[in-house]
């Protein structure tokens, strides 16, 4: 994690900064998000979809296999929440599909676990023109999936 070196303005007899570590790492969430959860039903797609969003890599993608699915049910546990089953993840998983909030990115007839989460929700690296360049390739890879 990054140090930043604030003055925070304290009174001494010499000058002295403060060390206050601050995240580098953040996600952007946008409005029409909370519509979207409402429609996935679910605490574990939730949850899921929070932690995929904070996982994911460049360009919202991230792979959600076994060990992956693994490693969410672990953090829930961690974190003092509730101990999913691998096949209650599947489920969320399914939902977060449906509800167009992730995307395969795997080609029919593969078994690979490679996913997109959807730009227009969440943002996480680049700038505003890649972000809009993704959302036009979650669009584009949205209807080749249902075109199929």
């Amino acid at each position: 994690m990054p140090k930043v070196y604030l003055d925070t303005g304290t009174k001494s007899e010499s000058i002295r900064y403060e060390t206050i570590e601050i995240s580098g790492k953040f996600v952007q969430f946008y409005d029409d998000l909370g519509e979207a959860l409402y429609r996935v039903g679910s605490a574990c797609a939730m949850h899921l979809i929070y932690w995929m969003a904070n996982n994911m890599g460049k360009y919202n993608q991230i792979l959600m296999n076994k060990n992956r699915r693994s490693d969410f049910i672990t953090a829930c546990i961690s974190s003092g929440g509730k101990r999913y089953s691998d096949e209650t993840v599947k489920s969320a998983m399914r939902s977060l599909l449906n509800n167009k909030l992730v995307i395969s990115m795997n080609s029919k007839g593969k078994r690979e676990s490679l996913y997109f989460v959807n730009p227009y929700y969440f943002w996480k690296t680049g700038s505003q023109k890649d972000r809009t360049e993704s959302i036009k390739g979650f669009i584009y890879k949205l209807n080749e999936n249902e075109g199929n």
